[in-house]
């Protein structure tokens, strides 16, 4: 279809097009393949018609992905609020956007994804031996609640956190799980992210 035919099939619809340009924050560059989920956020979800792109069991959920350029087209959305989150490896995922489609006005929506920053090491006693015993680590930011902290378990002294976004964290070592009292951290550790860094920390654990 020509646009002027694309358009009176979304006018016959009720919908609007949708067009999504997903770029590397920091760089603009274009992202290719990243999945999306667009999912209506209203009281009640409108009914699309079955031959509607992502269609699934009456509701409007689409799974997209970008092209080559970081972008990507939802011919024909029904007016309303919706959320639309982007997944791709390497970079801070999901990233939410609030969107609204009005009638009679095609939207176009631009994502900035965050690189993702890595933290990883080796918990070793003083000796430098790597801690056979199995720890558990949090990594937290201090303004956020705590059930949104990443953890990881030890694996030979060796850890890793990935799709991190920068910021300041604290990483606690526990000996115990689960990391809440009456258990303690042994040790607590300052670590400042910047997008896309891989950090090394070194983890000196007591005896």
């Amino acid at each position: 279809l020509d646009w002027g035919e694309q358009r009176i099939v979304d006018l016959f619809f009720g919908g609007e097009r949708l067009s999504i340009l997903v770029v590397a924050a920091g760089s603009e560059r274009p992202l290719s393949g990243v999945e999306m989920y667009l999912e209506h956020i209203g009281p009640e979800d409108p009914v699309t018609p079955p031959s509607s792109l992502g269609n699934s069991n009456d509701r409007i959920d689409f799974w997209p992905h970008t092209d080559g350029e970081g972008r990507a087209e939802l011919p024909y959305v029904q007016p309303g609020r919706y959320t639309l989150s982007c997944f791709l490896d390497g970079y801070v995922s999901p990233k939410v956007t609030e969107v609204t489609i009005v009638g009679g006005q095609p939207a176009d929506v631009h994502v900035a994804l965050e690189p993702a920053a890595t933290v990883s090491g080796v918990a070793k006693l003083a000796s430098g031996v790597p801690v056979s015993d199995r720890l558990y680590l949090t990594l937290l930011r201090p303004e956020l609640p705590e059930g949104q902290q990443r953890g990881a378990f030890t694996e030979n002294g060796s850890f890793r956190f990935k799709g991190i976004s920068a910021g300041e964290y604290v990483l606690a070592v526990w000996r115990k799980y689960p990391p809440a009292p009456p258990n303690s951290p042994m040790l607590e550790l300052p670590v400042t992210l910047k997008p896309g860094e891989s950090k090394t920390v070194e983890v000196v654990v007591p005896n």
